[in-house]
């Protein structure tokens, strides 16, 4: 776990990171069942693939909620309020 910033006079940028959602939902699928593997088929990306056995891939489901999203952008926005440096400063 990351440390804590106690003094943010110094700090000339933030990081601020949902993680309970998108990769960390934990949605996986191995082996790919048909019909995931001929959805994914669909994008061109997926082309590095193609001949690959479905019991050598596995595909990871990336969730986001305009409600987390959201919450972590508020925040984000408050804290910059909060320390944003007036202007001519």
């Amino acid at each position: 776990m990351g440390r804590p910033v106690t003094e943010l006079s110094c700090t000339e940028y933030g990081i601020f990171r949902e993680n309970t959602e998108g990769l960390y939902s934990e949605i996986e699928y191995s082996p790919l069942s048909p019909d995931l593997g001929a959805i994914l088929s669909r994008y061109n990306h997926m082309d590095t693939f193609a001949g690959t056995p479905a019991d050598q891939l596995a595909a990871a489901l990336r969730v986001i909620t305009v409600k987390a999203a959201g919450s972590t952008f508020a925040v984000a926005g408050i804290v910059t309020q909060r320390y944003q440096e007036p202007v001519g400063a």
